[in-house]
């Protein structure tokens, strides 16, 4: 700890302050106050220390006290919420006035941490970059070891905030490995990444080939046995083909030969960006947001708008944000965006302060050959709580975007030939095809992705949406073998994981195959949750949670979810399958007006999804509108000859018996066959 407390010395705490005046706080492991001479400060108190901590890492050291009620006390009324609030304020002031520090600004609508006196662990470790890696040395366990379980709108915070301390570390330590040569000189700098990124497979490989090739078979192995058991406890999953036959070669006594060899992904490019064609996404840039309104000269409300959309932005599969800072000196215009950054696609707009809220107005243009507008829309969020406000409007305009860059990276990869398509343009290709669900372009959509898969076996986001195609495609009746394609959804699952621990649509497929497939919504809980905590404004992950808390009952988050999901993207492609999930909801709650109001609405977005029309028929039969139930019905059986009472309650996993029973009733008088006598 000694060497830990010097290094603090010389780099935390660099201003100068009086004795007593000033706060030091440390964050990484567990939490620790004190004054800038070195007094401690003992904060009794889970949640008052939360709300010290929530400030410390806050962007700009400002938080409202609408938002620390509802992150510290989700689970309590909103007036019970802010009377909690106000005790712990109050409990937090006491203590630090008590050892004469007055950091702690207080008004009626936000609390904020002065930042002239103020020095925390996080922001140095954030600084450390790849010529001066000196500040990972804080590095001693992560961050707020003790904070877990404070309340679950806080787990989401802290996941997220771990997020972004691991991704930063994993980005540094990557771009030293790139300068090392040396396994001596490599070792360390991947122990301490997999210290902090124990899941990250391809630094595993790493540590096995350097400490081959140093003749340390011994610990070759141990490493992946080590790695062996990580994914094992964490991700539920096995090491990949490709470890495997590096532990098998180095068990064989390939040591020398076995030279550390940097992923691919790791090594920097040699020529300037726009010349190399990128495989796995699309360039987006956010430039500064101006407009009327704002005070002239306000480059930093304009810098921290774009900040907080190119961060959002950056959590969506396939789009790859340049910082925004490093564009506010280029030129407004295409080509210097597109020769000068590599841009494919350019963000820009306003945003302004309303009486009542914020609009904001987005655009977004394509760069790619002549420039050209390929999307355009006004937000307005209202409310008086501006930090809320402009979460709302970033988490909006993210959303919306993203499923704009997805058709149109689905149609620029359509128009490829096929033998020139990477694994991304493949699955760019396949995803608006399983949604149509016409059979011919359902089973192209599988190829494609099968396809995606052998090019690249490690490219994760193609696992995920082929476990989704294979839940479509046993829910519609068209598997074949239906025992195999369970396995293979599984298989698919949590392979994505082990993949891509970061990524939420992997976890939310996963979450989902937990609940359907296995019967088992409590143990999904978690999996939805951690995809929310990586993209919080992923329409996809709240969508897949929605039928989990339907099963267990909890029908008012389950409704709370799928209104999310709505404002977010009003749009979605994908819209049938989601809005199914609500109409489950609407069954389990016994409100069939209402589901037999989404029914009609699925069916016509989607007259083929079989899973839309079968809660549709149970909500008909009970509203006693028989004659439409016929028709619903014979259109299921033509569709899926092998539906059946009995087979749709075993992917009913109510936790209430009496819903389940009620969709077995329904089913019974509407004339569906009790077993299928298809095979």
């Amino acid at each position: 700890m000694a060497g830990i407390d010097k290094f603090w010395e010389q780099n935390i705490s660099s201003h100068q302050t009086r004795p007593g005046e000033g706060l030091r706080i440390r964050l990484i492991g567990q939490m620790h106050v004190e004054t800038s001479d070195g007094s401690a400060i003992t904060i009794i108190g889970r949640k008052t220390r939360a709300i010290l901590a929530i400030l410390a890492l806050a962007p700009r050291r400002t938080v409202s006290r609408a938002v620390l009620a509802r992150m510290l006390w989700s689970r309590r009324l909103e007036e019970q919420q802010r009377a909690s609030l106000r005790q712990e304020v109050h409990r937090l002031v006491e203590v630090l006035n008590s050892y004469d520090v007055d950091e702690l600004h207080v008004t009626r609508d936000e609390l904020a941490l002065r930042a002239r006196s103020l020095s925390v662990d996080v922001a140095v470790v954030m600084q450390a970059t790849v010529p001066d890696p000196s500040a990972l040395d804080l590095l001693r366990g992560e961050l707020l070891d003790d904070f877990d379980g404070v309340d679950p709108a806080f787990d989401v915070w802290l996941a997220h905030e771990r997020d972004k301390i691991r991704n930063h570390i994993r980005t540094v330590s990557e771009g030293l490995l790139v300068e090392q040569d040396a396994p001596s000189a490599i070792i360390p700098i991947t122990q301490r990444l997999l210290d902090f990124d124990q899941a990250n497979e391809k630094a595993w490989r790493v540590l096995m080939q350097s400490h081959a090739s140093r003749g340390e078979r011994a610990q070759a192995i141990q490493a992946y046995e080590r790695c062996r058991a990580v994914l094992a406890e964490k991700l539920g999953a096995v090491p990949s083909l490709e470890t495997q036959r590096l532990v098998a070669e180095i068990r064989a006594g390939a040591g020398a030969q076995l030279m550390p060899v940097l992923p691919a992904a790791w090594t920097p490019a040699t020529e300037p960006t726009h010349l190399v064609p990128r495989r796995d996404g699309v360039l987006v840039g956010v430039l500064p947001l101006d407009g009327p309104g704002m005070p002239v000269g306000d480059t930093n409300g304009q810098q921290m708008m774009a900040e907080d959309l190119t961060a959002a932005l950056s959590l969506f599969f396939g789009v790859l944000c340049l910082p925004s800072a490093s564009l506010a000196q280029t030129p407004r215009d295409g080509t210097a965006l597109r020769d000068r950054h590599g841009l494919d696609l350019v963000v820009d707009g306003q945003w302004q302060p309303t009486s009542d809220g914020i609009r904001l107005a987005l655009r977004l243009t394509e760069l790619r050959g002549s420039s050209r507008l390929v999307w355009s829309q006004h937000f307005h969020a209202r409310g008086d709580d501006p930090f809320r406000s402009r979460d709302d409007l970033v988490g909006q305009a993210a959303a919306r975007i993203d499923i704009e860059i997805a058709a149109l990276e689905a149609r620029r990869a359509a128009r490829l030939p096929l033998e020139e398509c990477t694994p991304y343009d493949l699955l760019r290709r396949a995803t608006p095809l399983t949604g149509r669900l016409e059979m011919g372009e359902f089973a192209e959509a599988g190829r494609l992705l099968r396809r995606a898969i052998q090019l690249d076996e490690e490219f994760a986001p193609a696992y995920t949406r082929l476990a989704y195609h294979f839940l479509i495609c046993i829910s519609q009746g068209w598997a074949d073998d239906v025992a195999e394609s369970l396995g293979q959804v599984r298989h698919l699952a949590t392979r994505a994981i082990s993949l891509a621990p970061n990524c939420a649509q992997a976890f939310s497929v996963a979450g989902h195959v937990r609940a359907f497939l296995d019967c088992d919504p409590r143990a999904a809980i978690e999996l939805h949750n951690r995809a929310l905590s990586l993209n919080p404004n992923s329409p996809f992950a709240l969508g897949f949670s929605v039928p989990t808390y339907a099963y267990l009952g909890e029908f008012e988050e389950a409704e709370r979810r799928h209104a999310r999901y709505e404002h977010l993207t009003p749009q979605d492609p994908d819209a049938f399958f989601f809005d199914t999930c609500a109409m489950i909801v609407k069954v389990g709650q016994k409100d069939y007006v209402g589901a037999v109001q989404i029914g009609r609405r699925v069916s016509e977005l989607s007259p083929n999804f079989t899973a839309g029309l079968k809660y549709y028929l149970v909500a008909l039969v009970h509203t006693g509108m028989l004659q439409e139930a016929a028709l619903v019905r014979a259109r299921i059986l033509a569709l899926y000859p092998g539906f059946s009472v009995q087979g749709t309650i075993q992917r009913s996993p109510f936790e209430d018996p009496a819903i389940t029973d009620g969709v077995a009733a329904a089913l019974r008088q509407a004339g569906v066959p009790e077993t299928s006598f298809v095979r």
